[in-house]
């Protein structure tokens, strides 16, 4: 006889209290300092992956701005627009004109300092400094259209820094004044891709005051905060595994390698493991052409369906550095061709370290080409490991 079970009571007095407001404020502070923790080492590994030469600047820069963080230090050709007046002592206002022609130019070339060119100065006017008096004084007003460069971390910044460049430059000097009229913005057909990238500098956040990402008025909740935090580390794994290959070590295995030492210096989950193998198979196939270039040609697209770049049933299977290989046709018939391929596969099984499981998945990729192919033909299998996963999905990995 069966006893039957009791059913489960009520959870133990407490567990769903809500926490106090002293352990509410402690939780908030831990989460804002996590979460300013976060940014400093994601930032802080991007610059070490640039300045090893692992990543590229523009890839390491993209994949913070899309996670959400200000970018990395780039060079930004910012076009400027002044209203300026030029201070000058002359005897006479075509004098003062011609002084100015001469060391307006001059003058903000040497301000720029290698920084930005001067593109175009249109002269407006010559005034004496004191209408009606006899004195030596002119003022000549000009406008100055420069490029200036600076460096700013985002597309929306580089304008304020080339703003507070023209403050400090005209500060340091006493012939030209800003007179109120000025502009600055990026160029319209402006590709970021070739911006020009300065020397990196470990960054130098300052963590005694954890920013957080509270609005000014509405502070978030520990719960928003919370998921703030957990969206940023979704986001920041998302960039870096998507650019394994494409910046993240262009070739071989070394992006993802790369890849995971970059996560870990974030302070994020390494990238999964799985136990891999290099299985390579020659297939049979034969094919009706004309020709043995033709047969050749044939034979590549009969089997392009089980390429290791086209896993099929979901099976774990990717490819490998190593090349398909075309074997010399061969006519065994008027119109019919012999052409084998050797393919390489690699096997990737992240739950058990299985040869059997790793043939036995390659054969029921040769069965999309033909069903034959289950038993046969011989398979060349070598161990790669135990090492990084190279099959990584940037929303779940």
């Amino acid at each position: 006889m069966t006893t039957p079970t009791a059913a489960p009571g009520p959870p133990p007095a407490g567990l769903d209290m809500p926490l106090a407001p002293a352990e509410t404020s402690a939780a908030l502070h831990a989460a804002r300092l996590q979460f300013a923790l976060l940014i400093h080492r994601a930032r802080t590994a991007a610059i070490a992956a640039v300045r090893a030469g692992w990543w590229p600047h523009s890839h390491a820069h993209q994949a913070l701005t899309n996670a959400g963080l200000h970018g990395l230090p780039t060079i930004w050709p910012v076009q400027a627009n002044l209203r300026l007046d030029w201070h000058v002592a002359a005897l006479t206002a075509d004098t003062a004109l011609t002084q100015a022609q001469r060391e307006i130019p001059a003058t903000l070339t040497r301000m720029l300092d290698e920084k930005g060119t001067v593109a175009e100065l249109t002269f407006h006017a010559v005034n004496p400094q004191q209408p009606g008096a006899d004195n030596l004084g002119y003022t000549v007003s000009v406008t100055a259209t420069m490029q200036i460069d600076v460096e700013a971390c985002g597309h929306d910044d580089a304008p304020a820094a080339a703003r507070q460049r023209v403050r400090t430059m005209l500060a340091a000097q006493d012939t030209l004044t800003l007179t109120g009229g000025e502009n600055y913005q990026l160029p319209e057909d402006l590709d970021v891709w070739d911006l020009d990238v300065p020397d990196l500098d470990p960054p130098s956040d300052d963590l005694t005051v954890p920013p957080a990402p509270d609005g000014p008025v509405h502070p978030m909740t520990l719960t928003q905060l919370t998921g703030a935090l957990n969206t940023l580390t979704r986001a920041l794994r998302r960039q870096v595994i998507d650019d394994i290959g494409n910046g993240l070590g262009t070739t071989g295995d070394l992006g993802y390698d790369y890849a995971d030492q970059i996560l870990t210096a974030m302070g994020l989950q390494p990238l999964p493991r799985s136990w891999q193998y290099e299985i390579t198979a020659t297939i049979p196939v034969t094919v009706h052409a004309a020709s043995a270039a033709d047969a050749a040609s044939a034979a590549s697209r009969a089997i392009a369906d089980i390429y290791p770049t086209r896993p099929q049933y979901m099976l774990p299977i990717t490819y490998t550095t190593g090349p398909v290989t075309h074997h010399e046709p061969t006519e065994t018939a008027p119109g019919q061709w012999s052409a084998p391929q050797t393919v390489t596969y690699l096997v990737c099984l992240r739950g058990i370290d299985s040869r059997i499981l790793a043939e036995a998945a390659i054969r029921q990729q040769l069965a999309a080409y033909d069903p034959q192919l289950v038993t046969g033909p011989p398979l060349k299998t070598v161990p790669v490991g135990h090492r990084v996963d190279r099959i990584l999905d940037g929303d779940l990995d």
